[in-house]
């Protein structure tokens, strides 16, 4: 309806359509259409056995909602499997809706509409699907719960077509990039986070000129290389854990969160020097959720908190 009613009464303007889905959020329900071919494809799509899935034992060294997990029985392993699979048909959907948006700017919008338009495709948060016995759910500070798909592309000659650049890039990047699509300067205008990513994936200039990508100097990727991670966790009292529901009929919940999972990360990654670190620091909680420091009796890892070397322990374990 917003596409429709921009290219009846506005269509000399630019536009800048927002689309958040239900999908792929719980109960997972997938659309009819999609249900005989999901049936056919159930025995072979099952979560990645990533090296941390189910991995429950010698995890001292993680905080307690994580190191407290219990091995998934091979009930609760059905469960996620099932949930797994039906997060991933929800996501036709989308692409349904997405090609609808794409058909109309090529089919009903002035010639060069879709030559002009970008797209951006991401997601809030990443996912559990077994992963240190989580059966679903997020709240980590592991990349499992912070990477997220992240593409722009374009139909004319503006973007790189299929390529993958290992430069670090964050939600708070998306806005820059708008603004720097719409040419303006973000860095007077407004006060942001994040910066554009134009630089990077921008193929030819106004004039048609070719414009090579930014020189990823020092300086460069340590501002594109350091970021935080924040979480305030949720919970019923200091010393219980947040049990999450998949609100699907008779699926066991799984231990997903307690106050003491507040956590603050600095997350540095350098390419030039081969470098991906995180650190996280804990915040802990009394009763009436009084903030304190995280005792040793209760939990070494968060009076000390969370490093990893994601070179040489890539699952975090």
């Amino acid at each position: 309806d917003f596409l429709i009613d921009h290219n009846q009464n506005y269509n000399e303007e630019p536009f800048l359509l927002v689309l958040s889905t239900v999908a792929a959020h719980s109960p997972f329900t997938v659309e009819d259409k999609y249900l005989t071919e999901l049936d056919e494809l159930q025995d072979e799509l099952i979560a990645p056995r990533t090296p941390n899935w189910n991995k429950v034992d010698n995890l001292d060294d993680h905080h307690t909602v994580i190191s407290s997990q219990l091995e998934m029985t091979d009930q609760e392993i059905q469960e996620s499997d099932y949930i797994f699979r039906h997060r991933l048909f929800t996501l036709k959907s989308v692409d349904d809706a997405i090609a609808e948006i794409y058909g109309y700017i090529q089919d009903e919008m002035s010639e060069d509409t879709l030559d002009n338009t970008y797209f951006i495709y991401t997601s809030d948060h990443g996912f559990h699907s077994g992963q240190f016995g989580m059966q679903f759910a997020k709240m980590q500070l592991y990349d499992t719960d912070i990477r997220v798909p992240f593409f722009i592309s374009n139909s004319g000659d503006n973007v790189y077509q299929g390529i993958m650049s290992d430069i670090m890039a964050n939600n708070i990047d998306v806005a820059p990039t708008i603004l720097d699509l719409a040419g303006i300067d973000y860095t007077i205008e407004t006060d942001m986070d994040g910066k554009s990513l134009l630089p990077y994936v921008i193929m030819q200039d106004e004039d048609g000129e070719d414009i090579m990508e930014v020189d990823t100097d020092e300086e460069i990727i340590d501002d594109f290389s350091m970021f935080l991670v924040e979480y305030n966790g949720e919970g019923y009292n200091h010393y219980e854990y947040r049990m999450c529901d998949s609100h699907i009929d008779g699926f066991a919940p799984t231990q997903c969160d307690s106050w003491n999972n507040t956590f603050s990360c600095i997350r540095w990654v350098n390419n030039n020097n081969n470098d991906d670190f995180v650190y996280c620091n804990f915040q802990c909680y009394t009763e009436g959720r009084t903030e304190t420091e995280c005792e040793i009796e209760y939990n070494n890892v968060e009076l000390n908190g969370e490093y990893y070397n994601l070179n040489d322990d890539p699952w975090q374990m």
